[in-house]
Parts: C-alpha cells; structure tokens; sequence
C-alpha cells in the first residue's frame, strides 16, 4: 500500500503544473494509456514477484524430489586406498567441510579411516568442550573414537590471525603416516575451503611434504577444492552441476542428515548461521578432490 500511495502522491505534485488540463484530458492521458492503470502498478508488479517466486519454489522442490530419489547409493570418488587420514585445524572442520566424503568411505568395509585435528578449537577458551564434540561428532559420521588424533600444541594455536609453523605441521602429519601405514592423505587446498590461516597452513606443509619427498611413496594425496562463491553456498543445485565429474563425493539425502546430525554435537558452535550453512553449504551435498601428486 505505501507503494499506491507513493503513486498517487507522485499524481498529486504534479497536478498544478497541469491545471490548465481539464480532468478529462488528465485522467485519459496521464493516468492511462490504452487501458493500463498506473494506479494498479503496485498490484501488476506485486503479482509479477509471486509468480516468479512461485516458479522458482516450484523448481527448487522438483530438483530437490530428483535429488532426494536418485542420489542414494554410495559414491566411488577419487580415493582407492584402504586407510585414509584426514587432516583437519579445528573441530567441526570434519562435518562442515569432509562430511560427503567422509560419509562414502565410512561405508565401505574395507576402509579404514583416521582423523587428525591439529588443534583443539581454544579460540573462545572452550577447547575441552569442542574436543568433547569432535568426539561425538566423528562416531556419527562413523569414524571409531580409537582412529581420532587430538592435538592440544601451544605451537598451533587455533588463531585465524596466526601462521602456523609449517615444519610443525608437517613433522606431524609425516609421523603418523608412517606409524599408521596410511596409503592416503587428504585435507585441505591452498585456498584453505573458507579461507582461514590454519587451514591454508595445513595445505602448504603437505605441499612441502610432498615437493620434499618426505611421505612414502604408496601414500597418495589429495585436497579438498575450494568453491568459487557462486558454487559454494547453492546447497544441493551443486549435484546437478558436478554429477558427470569423477572426482567428487555426494550425499544422498540420508547422508546429509547424517552430517547435519554431526554438526549439532557441535553444540557450543551450533548457533544460526552454522545451521544455515549446512543447509545451504555445497560443501555439506558435494566434495571434489583433486590429487596432489603428478
């Protein structure tokens, strides 16, 4: 109604610059031509809006519907080792950013999979809290609580104005390879997913790993790409752009609950705006890995 009322008052401040216009003239040419009411403006573009809103609803359901029925079996992806560790900075890293592929290996009765989380998640003081939830959080992806490796370092901070020290990080992800007998590596890009200085840290210590050849040979590794913006926050539209792609991971509709149900162990993190991103997060629907070796 104020746009109608904005409408007429627009009418009105011009009515004395015409007065010398009679009525007639007035109503016959200023407020409508071959029929059209200016008037009725706000309702012709009131019902425009709905109808695209409707028409968008209508496919975003229809997509989800296709989504929710042809996505349920298990994705093959890029990994064919056997025992996979994960490489995370904080907890909740592992359901907001490695759930998809988590879920698809975990399984698989032939995978074993280890999680490594190089800090504890002390920023707001609350570290044995958020350890606590990591805890949690990996027995509902089904990662058994003996496969879970939990740094608490003064060196590593959970800081995102801090720059790791690389050859800490590197020196550990290295030991537990070789102790473990992992014949796979995977954690995050050099674009860190969102961005954050412990997450980018992580990625240049396995590239020097890597260039150095510090890691066995059998030892494959990969990354987690790092979504454009466009790409990054259009929840399970992703599937359909990326489903023809070898090297991606996708959750069915039963495996996003499964995320979502890690991500709320979390509950010292689980505040409005993480609920939103596992909804819309592409990250939570689709995982492309890329491999780290030529």
């Amino acid at each position: 109604m104020d746009y109608l009322n904005a409408s007429y008052r627009y009418v009105d401040k011009f009515l004395p610059s015409i007065g010398d216009l009679n009525s007639d003239i007035l109503s016959t040419n200023l407020l409508t031509v071959e029929g059209f009411d200016f008037l009725d403006i706000s309702w012709f573009h009131f019902f425009h809006v709905w109808l695209f809103l409707f028409i968008s609803s209508f496919i975003i359901i229809s997509l989800s519907h296709i989504y929710y029925k042809t996505y349920t079996e298990d994705s093959e992806g890029l990994i064919k080792g056997k025992r996979v560790l994960i490489v995370i900075a904080h907890p909740d890293d592992e359901c907001m950013f490695f759930g998809p592929t988590i879920v698809n290996l975990t399984k698989k009765n032939d995978v074993d999979v280890h999680l490594m989380c190089l800090s504890e998640g002390n920023y707001y003081g609350d570290g044995e809290t958020r350890s606590r939830e990591l805890l949690s959080s990996c027995q509902e992806l089904g990662i058994p609580l003996s496969n879970i490796r939990l740094f608490s370092n003064g060196h590593l901070p959970d800081d995102p104005l801090v720059d790791w020290d690389a050859e800490i990080v590197a020196s550990l992800i290295s030991w537990h390879v070789e102790a473990l007998s992992m014949d796979t590596l995977l954690t995050f890009d050099d674009h860190g997913v969102s961005g954050h200085r412990n997450h980018i840290a992580i990625s240049r210590s396995v590239s020097a790993l890597i260039s150095e050849n510090r890691l066995p040979p059998s030892c494959k590794c990969y990354a987690l790409k790092s979504e454009n913006i466009f790409f990054k926050y259009i929840g399970f539209l992703i599937v359909f752009l990326k489903r023809k792609h070898s090297n991606i991971y996708v959750s069915s509709h039963t495996d996003h609950l499964t995320i979502k149900n890690a991500m709320s162990k979390h509950a010292s993190q689980y505040v409005w705006f993480r609920k939103l991103f596992v909804t819309f997060s592409s990250y939570c629907y689709l995982n492309t890995l890329v491999c780290l070796q030529t």
